[in-house]
């Protein structure tokens, strides 16, 4: 399978990591598509370390607090 658009590959330590998405984003860069094997484990491994070290930075907006949604179709409150 190849892909028609330029690929990179960061892995390491978090601050060396979150440096390099420092200058992609001086560069203008604003979204990444990110991978890792398994799936599940790399996004809690990525959401543990990665997102701290870039909200640090100032790159990613602190998280929001959980909003209840109305599952239930009747404007009821969860």
């Amino acid at each position: 399978m190849t892909s028609p658009a330029p690929e990179t590959a960061r892995n390491g330590r978090w601050p060396p990591c979150g440096a390099a998405c420092a200058q992609y984003h001086d560069l203008g860069i604003d979204h990444f598509i990110l991978s890792g094997q398994p799936h599940l484990e790399e996004a809690y491994h990525f959401a543990e370390g990665a997102a701290a070290e870039l909200r640090s930075r100032g790159l990613v907006a602190p998280p929001q607090p959980h909003q209840s949604v109305d599952t239930t179709g009747n404007g009821a409150q969860p």
